[in-house]
């Protein structure tokens, strides 16, 4: 038997294998640049249809039957009207407007005006003691709410200037 095309069958088959090495399935990493390219292609027809005038619009065809139209829209119109009432009730109702206050009784432009004494007093003696405490204290329980918050900024401003020394050995009123 002639050995001799065999051999050299064997040795051009060694020779392919050892300079072209084993014959690989395909690579993994073949496939996936594969994929990516498909999807990079998918991004441009994407991005040009976003880039398209205003006059063209974009269209998605389904297949017959792959999407409930109706039960979206039931869904929609139901979220939207969940978030409408919910956007109702956070809102707090508008106050009817606050009447004006009555004007001050005879009685509280009286004290108000005994206030601005006692501090006129005050600026004159230039000292503020525990008599002048326990007064203005009275008088603030006569007043408004307004005019107390006014008697009680003129006699800190007064004392706050320096004008009047406070020797009352604690809270000036």
């Amino acid at each position: 038997m002639n050995l001799r095309p065999t051999l050299a069958a064997l040795a051009g088959l060694g020779l392919g294998l050892a300079v072209g090495g084993w014959p690989r399935p395909p690579s993994r990493d073949e496939e996936v640049l594969r994929l990516l390219q498909a999807q990079a292609r998918q991004l441009e027809v994407l991005e040009g249809k976003l880039r398209a005038p205003p006059g063209e619009h974009c269209t998605l065809t389904l297949p017959p039957g792959a999407l409930d139209t109706q039960a979206l829209r039931a869904e929609l119109a139901r979220l939207i009207k969940e978030e409408l009432r919910a956007a109702t009730a956070a809102v707090p109702a508008t106050p009817e407007p606050a009447a004006p206050p009555p004007p001050p009784s005879p009685v509280q432009l009286e004290a108000r005006r005994q206030v601005d004494r006692l501090i006129d007093a005050a600026l004159t003696s230039r000292k503020w003691g525990p008599t002048q405490a326990e007064e203005f204290r009275q008088l603030l329980t006569q007043l408004t709410g307004p005019q107390s918050q006014e008697a009680i900024d003129r006699l800190l401003r007064t004392l706050n200037s320096g004008q009047i020394d406070v020797q009352t050995g604690g809270a000036p009123f």
